[in-house]
């Protein structure tokens, strides 16, 4: 598997139905799979399993969304991949 050799995962998500919508989305818990959204969680559990250091790079359009859903995205994606883990800035 790729993800432990990765260095960094470059992050969004995009809506795939009957049609492709929503590029670069930024990534929210509400983004469910069952309603057509990537599997977001269950990637970022794979990826703390097998490498906790991999870097983050946000590849989304912000703009897409509000300051509060922003900062949603960012609390959400750290919680997955460092979880009750110790953060490098405490």
């Amino acid at each position: 598997m790729y993800a432990k050799y990765a260095w960094s995962l470059h992050l969004w998500t995009m809506k795939a139905t009957d049609v492709f919508s929503h590029n670069h989305y930024p990534v929210l818990p509400a983004c469910k799979p069952e309603f057509g959204w990537a599997p977001i969680e269950d990637y970022l559990r794979i990826v703390r399993e097998i490498n906790s250091d991999v870097k983050i790079m946000f590849e989304h359009r912000s703009e897409l969304i509000d300051d509060k859903q922003l900062m949603t995205c960012y609390t959400w994606v750290e919680q997955l991949l460092y979880g009750e883990r110790e953060r490098a800035d405490s």
